[in-house]
This record gives structure tokens, sequence and C-alpha cells, in this order.
């Protein structure tokens, strides 16, 4: 009995011993890997990001001529007001739908699949707003819709409603755990009930706002004023007729002035340059600006008139090109990977049908146009997931540089090894994981965190040759959800062994 039971203690501080070196060598490849990775952050881009700046700086696949399409159907009208992230793709349909009322759409990024439709109570004409996702909240009003709805992402159960009348063209904003919202006043939101934690009076029902890290920045046609984002205390405002866009960047804030483009410095709201961009002083109830690290790019806010496209050095003013169209309209511009796109369209009599309307792709540093693409295409193209999302008539068409889809073929550049990544990173809620087999292999595909221990096992067998993707919930093994923090994708595909770094935020 004795030996026995020394036979079993043996045998337990060898199985010990074997989890201690396990988790000891997977801690030392994380801590080896990690001195050679970079951070990958795939920006989600919800139409814009809180600066408005409508730039995904960290974009660095996209760029045209593309290689893959895919269609999102099954929406009634053209497909407006996009937004995307936490691999849902949200869009309104500009049809009527069931009582008369427009519809929101839900559907899953990687399937294609619509997850749900919401229908918008009392709307009339276009949505005009667009829909904000916020973890597992989605936010969404109409034209004629009475006030604002907190809806489940995954269900579009509702969660609150606010009266606050019609918000055709109020856009709300999500930061942390406030939504800010302006019509014919500026509002600040608690995100998990809708309760007011502060609100100011507006002047004008047009209006835009944009926001950083400490305060809220509100262009009004009369005014332009800086509040305080915690209390909405004013800390400075100065005249601002014209155009309602604004934007801003670490130290400056851009904006019109009659038919100027203005330059101000954001802690004061003096004027550093303008520019004069405008032939007239019509106002587009949207923002019209693009920034990227070094430049601006504006569009012209008139309709049925020739439309234009102006690039501008941030720093001095200087005028670096300005493009005209033979169109009577254009989207306000995004951008990513030093590329421009807009969608433009003309109602001239004597153009057929299927030129009336069209996808750009400019070249950020001269203008120049890289790709024209006709088609029934409307609203404001987005960015998110390595893909550009352009609205159709009865349809969303998402564009990229990597396949959708499983592919047999890939580029010869990538011949020699196997992929592992995921987006959106860093992530709160879920992320997808993309992986890539050349062959047919055996793989394992776990989580670990920092300290080297396993989190979650996400697959394990035979897989077959192609693009395949995973969705990781944030959650490990038990279902309890992960604390924030750097953990590691562990790919295990025949022979190889790769590793790819991501955040949790909460």
């Amino acid at each position: 009995m004795k030996n026995r039971r020394s036979a079993d203690m043996a045998c337990k501080l060898s199985c010990m011993f074997l989890l201690l070196v396990t988790t000891v060598t997977i801690a030392q490849q994380i801590g080896e890997f990690a001195k050679t990775a970079s951070d990958s952050f795939f920006w989600p881009m919800m139409r814009r990001d809180l600066a408005q700046c409508a730039y995904a700086g960290e974009e660095t696949i996209l760029t045209p001529p593309f290689a893959f399409s895919k269609d999102y159907t099954g929406i009634l009208g053209s497909a407006e007001n996009l937004a995307v992230a936490h691999n849902t793709l949200l869009a309104t349909g500009n049809v009527f739908y069931a009582d008369g009322s427009y519809a929101l759409y839900a559907f899953n990024v990687t399937s294609g699949e619509l997850k749900w439709r919401f229908v918008l109570p009392g709307s009339i004409g276009s949505a005009g707003v667009n829909p904000c996702m916020a973890d597992s909240l989605v936010l969404t009003s109409a034209q004629g819709s009475p006030g604002l709805y907190a809806l489940s992402l995954s269900t579009s159960k509702q969660k609150w409603f606010r009266s606050l009348g019609n918000l055709r063209q109020c856009h709300p904003l999500v930061d942390g755990s406030r939504v800010y919202i302006c019509r014919d006043s500026l509002y600040c939101l608690d995100l998990l009930t809708g309760r007011t934690i502060w609100s100011v009076a507006a002047v004008t029902f047009d209006r835009t706002i944009c926001l950083d890290q400490n305060n809220v920045y509100w262009v009004d046609g009369i005014t332009i004023q800086c509040r305080n984002k915690l209390t909405g205390s004013l800390l400075w405002q100065v005249d601002n007729s014209g155009q309602v866009s604004v934007i801003v960047d670490e130290l400056r804030l851009y904006t019109f002035l009659g038919n100027m483009i203005i330059s101000r410095d954001k802690s004061t709201g003096a004027k550093f340059w303008e520019h004069c961009v405008l032939e007239g002083r019509y106002r587009e109830i949207s923002n019209i600006i693009m920034a990227t690290d070094r430049y601006l790019c504006s569009k012209q806010p008139l309709y049925d008139t020739d439309q234009s496209l102006t690039l501008f050095d941030k720093t001095t003013g200087t005028l670096i090109w300005q493009q005209k169209y033979d169109s009577t309209s254009i989207s306000p511009p995004v951008g990513a990977n030093g590329v421009i796109y807009i969608v433009a369209k003309s109602r001239r009599s004597g153009i057929p049908p299927e030129k009336q309307a069209c996808l750009l792709a400019l070249n950020l540093a001269d203008g120049d146009t890289l790709l024209i693409d006709y088609g029934n295409y409307t609203g404001t193209p987005i960015i998110a997931y390595h893909r550009l999302f352009v609205g159709m008539n009865d349809r969303i068409r998402a564009f990229s540089n990597i396949p959708t889809r499983v592919q047999p073929a890939y580029a010869a550049a990538d011949a020699d090894r196997h992929m592992v990544q995921n987006y959106p990173n860093p992530f709160n809620q879920s992320s997808v994981i993309q992986y890539r087999l050349l062959t047919a292999a055996n793989i394992e595909l776990n989580i670990y965190n920092l300290s080297g221990a396993r989190v979650r096992t996400l697959i394990q067998g035979i897989r077959p040759a192609g693009l395949h993707e995973v969705v990781w919930d944030s959650r490990d093994d038990a279902g309890r959800l992960v604390s924030s923090g750097i953990y590691w994708i562990r790919m295990i595909a025949g022979e190889q062994v790769k590793f790819f770094k991501m955040s949790v935020t909460r």
C-alpha cells in the first residue's frame, strides 16, 4: 500500500512538473514572439470616429484595384446610413416597409446573413440618421421618428427610448458610458439607461458635434462652442456662421466661416489660417471634411452644380490640389491607406441611367483617379475590417483585397506560410479570428494570457486548405468574460506554430 501511495504521488508530481514545463514553454514562446511582434489595429469605422476625421489611419491592406467583392442583400430600397462594428453591418433602407415606416437592417459581416430588421416607428423621407454601435447596443432613429432608440445588437430588442423629437441628421456619438447627440439641445445621456446627465439648449436645428479626450465641440451655423464633455460647462465660444462641419485632431479644430474653411486652436478658438473654398453658403447638414495626419480634404457643400474636392496642408492651409467633377452631388470623403473614396451622382439630362452614379477612388497625394466603378451607388462609403462598404439601391457591396470566403489561391508572396490575424483589434465584446491554411492540416487554435495559461480552445481538428474565420466572444472555456489585457492567439498547423497578439478593452 505504501509503495502504491508513493507511486501515485510520484505520478502526480510528474504530471504537475509536465504541466509547469508546458506552461513555462508557452510563456517563453509568447515572450520571445512579443519582442518582435508589432501591434496591429484594424480600426472599426462607425462611419467616422469621435473626432470625425473619416480617415482609417491604421489601415494598410485595403487599396484599389480590389480583388474581391461581396453583396449583402435583403434591403428594401437604397441602403444608406451605414455603420460597421462587432462583426455587424447596419444600414437603413429608404423604401417604406410594412406600415409605411423605414427599417434598420443588421447583417453578419462574415457570413452575409441578415440577422434582424427593426422598423423605425413614424419615420418619413430618408432615415437621415447614422446608427451607432456600442458593445451590445445599437443607437438609431430616423426622420419623423419621435426620438432615440437603444436596441440589443444581437436581437434588436428595444432596451430604452428617449423622446427627443425628430432627429433627422442628428447622429449619436458614443464615448465610453455616455452618448452625445444634439437637436433642440446638446444632450449627454447615460448609455445604459438613456437618462440625461446634462443638456444645453441649442439655437438652431442645423448642428454637428465631435469629441476629443476632454471636450465636445458643437457647431450650429451661428456659433462654435467648446464644452467640457463631463459637465457641459462652456470653455469658449466664437462666431461661426456657415457650413455646419467640424473635426478635431491633437491641437486644432477645422470648420467653416462663411465661404472659408478655417483652422482654429481647439483650446481657445483662435484662428490659425483660412482659405476660400466655397462658391456659396449652402448649409449641408453633415460633416464634409476628412483629415489625415498631414492633409485636410473637403467637398463642395452645394447641390446641382459642378462638384469639387479640395486638399489642403493642415498646418499651413496651403492648397495642394482641387478636382472638379461633372456631378450634381458627391458624398463626404472617407479614406484609408493613401486613397480617398467618394460616391458621385448626376441628375443632368442626357446621362444614361447606368452612368448616373459611380464609386470613385482618388490618390490622396495628387487627386488622380485610381478607380471608377459605375453602378447604383448611394450614400457615404465606410471602411472597416480591411473592407470598403458602399450602399446601393437594394444592397450593400463590400470591396476588399483579401477573400471574404474560403479561397484556394493566394498571392505568391504568401505562398510559403500560414497566416493568422484578428479584427477588430483592440476589441471589447468579440473579435473575428481569420486563419489561412495552404494545405489541409490538423490544427489547434488556442487563446493564452500573458502568463502563458491557456484561456480558451477555439478549434481542434482537421481543416481544409483556404481562408477560415472563427469568432472569439472574449470568454474563457468556463464561459466567463475575461478581463482587460493582452492575449495571444496560438495556432499550430502541422509543424508550424504562429502567434498573434490582441487586446481586450473593457
